[in-house]
């Protein structure tokens, strides 16, 4: 008995031992379950609060293209008035051309800074009141660039080549061409020698010629410099990559350096839409990418700015020039202390013909000049009219960025139906300046009462990304 009373205790003490080992393995499967509701909890929060951050910053970045297009917009407005334009005196001369340049060339930050130097205290106050008011959340930087400073690559086409420019009053159309001259008037023809001569057509060679000439001239400057991408690149044969870009864009172009089996990709055999394409050209890497991509461009730009290019497209645009009268130009049209920024092509020729040993101080190299120009399809200009708008906007841990180009153009003024009395349809007497006096009426808008139109804003978007 004894016995067996001994077993039934140890028994029960075991049992006991059992229900304590269950107690504590429930605790613990119950405190894992607890811990993972909890971090379910907490990354669904996440990830509603990273959505609704993602909302905002979206619209935050186009807050920031907004605020960027009125910026442009302020740019031509105040452009066409200095350059006595629609309403403008012919104030172009009085005013700097950097000063009306830097309406759209300065970086825009938000929230503004309050510590840039010679703000007043009552002007940060008013950027602290105005942040306080404003509903923009988060913070972003827009940065408007000039892509008439970059080398079109598809000038190596004629069709999408630089156009003559639009004057004002034209309609939109490239201005007419003056009458032929009179060849018994001296006064219209002083020099004899070019009275007969013919115009300069495009020439396709020397338009990859001219595009060869710029790659050439950004490797070069990179090698030059990096002696491992000099050894890297050492066996690259730029006709080969430039003949490979012809004939991605040119349905009608006979590559000369045929794939032998490394063109993985079939060439497109059109021009360029996106500069991205370039990763899909044979013999195209990374390294050579990161290289000629911050200088090229495919959006149709009206001609090269000479107010606004970089040194390596001085230099392609002008071979043979050395490093100082490089030095020099930049110095020249950069200077802070003067506006030496070129208001006309003439001006940016004659600096050129006085300065560059290139062209002897003859006006008749600088004439040639023109003609190879016109040649490989590149125009001069310097007003800018192709914008390029880069917004970096973030909110949280939360960034979005907007790519958008810009293009301003000749803005027409809204047209109406005429005064009482008059039919609608019909123009209320107005003419055009310098016109036949016949006013068209633009189509109707939906929206808009009749005999209006939806007036132009004299600004264009071709392309627009966010990412």
């Amino acid at each position: 008995m004894e016995f067996i009373r001994r077993f039934n205790r140890r028994l029960n003490l075991d049992r006991r031992g059992v229900a304590l080992f269950m107690v504590i393995a429930s605790v613990a499967v119950l405190v894992i379950l607890a811990s993972e509701f909890v971090y379910m909890a907490q990354v669904n929060q996440r990830v509603a609060y990273d959505a609704a951050d993602k909302v905002r910053a979206h619209y935050l970045a186009k807050s920031a293209l907004k605020l960027s297009l009125l910026r442009l917009k302020a740019y031509q407005h105040v452009k066409d008035m200095v350059g006595g334009g629609a309403g403008g005196g012919g104030l172009a001369a009085a005013i700097p051309k950097g000063l009306i340049d830097s309406i759209w060339s300065f970086p825009l930050a938000f929230p503004i800074p309050t510590t840039l130097p010679g703000m007043s205290q009552a002007q940060k106050d008013a950027l602290k009141k105005f942040e306080d008011k404003s509903s923009l959340a988060g913070n972003f930087t827009a940065l408007i660039e000039s892509e008439s400073s970059k080398y079109n690559i598809n000038t190596i086409l004629a069709p999408l080549g630089p156009k003559a420019p639009v004057q004002p009053g034209t309609g939109g159309k490239p201005a007419t061409p003056a009458a032929p001259k009179n060849p018994d008037d001296p006064d219209q023809n002083p020099d004899d020698k070019d009275k007969n001569k013919t115009p300069t057509v495009f020439d396709a060679d020397k338009a990859r010629k001219a595009l060869l000439d710029f790659l050439q001239q950004l490797f070069q400057n990179k090698a030059d410099k990096d002696e491992a991408f000099s050894d890297l690149y050492r066996d690259l044969n730029l006709e080969e990559l430039v003949d490979a870009i012809a004939g991605w864009a040119d349905r009608t172009y006979e590559r000369k350096f045929q794939g032998g089996g490394s063109d993985t990709i079939p060439l497109k055999r059109a021009p360029f839409y996106s500069l991205t394409e370039l990763h899909m050209v044979p013999r195209m890497d990374d390294g050579l990418y990161n290289l000629f991509a911050p200088s090229l461009t495919v959006s149709p730009t009206p001609g090269i700015n000479v107010n606004t290019m970089t040194k390596e497209t001085l230099r392609a645009l002008i071979p043979g020039l050395n490093d100082q009268e490089v030095k020099e130009f930049f110095e020249y049209r950069d200077s802070q202390k003067e506006d030496n920024l070129f208001k006309k092509v003439d001006d940016f020729l004659k600096y050129a013909q006085n300065n560059f040993s290139v062209f002897r101080g003859s006006a008749g190299e600088v004439q040639d000049f023109k003609d190879k120009l016109a040649e490989r399809n590149v125009r001069l200009v310097t007003d800018e009219t192709e914008f390029r708008i880069s917004v970096t906007a973030y909110v949280n841990n939360v960034s979005k960025q907007l790519e958008a180009m810009v293009t301003l153009t000749a803005g027409q003024q809204q047209q109406q139906t005429g005064g009482p009395g008059q039919p609608p349809g019909q123009q209320g007497g107005q003419q055009q300046p310098g016109g036949s006096g016949v006013v068209q009426v633009a189509p109707l808008q939906p929206g808009f009462p009749e005999g209006e139109s939806r007036p132009d804003s004299g600004l264009k978007i071709t392309f627009m990304r966010i990412y």
